[in-house]
């Protein structure tokens, strides 16, 4: 039998509202952090972990014409949904390949990019060293990244306080850092990036749909952690309904994870 990927989020369609939904809520923020990075007209740029190519097409509009932008993602589904989506980008390329083997052109991008993908991996640092490898020299990396056990609300509230504790869990379960984007300027530092930038932000809602992002993801990933073992049916979806009520209580603030933005340049 093989092994279940460690990523435990639904692909392709049945993925795509939720993702949707966090480029709404993230990319205020990604915006800050691509700017800040330096990507910039003209440039060549990797997605890696793009995903139904949502930054893809964000990062598209900031190279322009003159530019490039390409997308790896494992997930043939997704690529097939960035690829419909993307249609009226001439500039955009997609490719279906994993972050540690992305089979696009060494040394050849100005910029690489990845959101929300290295704390869904085994091997986050093997696969900041080929996003490394795509650039030339001086060429750009910049990675955002959560710190899960940041989830909160205000005041604090079972359901949040649990979610933020299990998140941590079953990524041990499944070999991966759920709290990966702390560890990511320490991790830049030994890949020899110079240059090295770091920016935290953690977004937080009393209403709205930014504040409902972990109602979606709970339902959505319950298949998945009901597969792995590390809660029953029962215990989730009464963990989704105590949300759910929280949630439609606008005295009570939800807190995102916080998303450790880390930018530096190839020597």
């Amino acid at each position: 039998m093989s092994k279940p990927s460690p990523y435990v989020l639904d692909t392709g369609n049945a993925g795509a509202a939720r993702l949707h939904l966090l480029q709404r809520v993230v990319q205020p923020g990604t915006s800050r952090a691509l700017a800040a990075a330096g990507l910039v007209k003209g440039m060549t740029a990797a997605d890696v972990g793009c995903g139904i190519g949502t930054v893809t097409r964000q990062m598209a509009d900031i190279v322009g014409s003159s530019g490039r932008v390409n997308g790896v993602d494992a997930s043939e589904d997704q690529i097939e949904l960035a690829r419909e989506e993307s249609r009226a980008y001439e500039r955009v390329g997609y490719t279906v390949a994993t972050a540690y083997d992305t089979r696009l052109p060494k040394s050849a991008y100005d910029f690489a990019y990845a959101r929300f993908v290295l704390c869904h991996l085994e091997r986050p640092v093997d696969a900041l060293a080929e996003m490394l490898s795509l650039l030339k020299p001086g060429g750009r990396l910049l990675c955002e990244d959560i710190e899960a056990s940041t989830l909160m609300s205000i005041p604090p509230t079972d359901p949040y306080v649990t979610t933020a504790r299990k998140s941590i869990e079953f990524g041990q379960r499944r070999g991966v850092d759920m709290d990966f984007g702390a560890k990511m300027p320490g991790v830049f530092q030994q890949l020899d990036l110079i240059d090295i930038q770091i920016t935290v932000w953690q977004p937080a809602f009393f209403k709205g749909e930014g504040k409902r992002f972990y109602e979606q993801t709970l339902m959505e990933s319950m298949p998945f952690a009901l597969a792995y073992g590390v809660t029953s049916r029962e215990e989730l979806q009464a963990r989704i309904e105590a949300m759910r009520r929280v949630n439609d209580d606008e005295s009570v603030l939800v807190v995102l994870p916080k998303i450790w933005q880390v930018w530096g340049k190839k020597a």
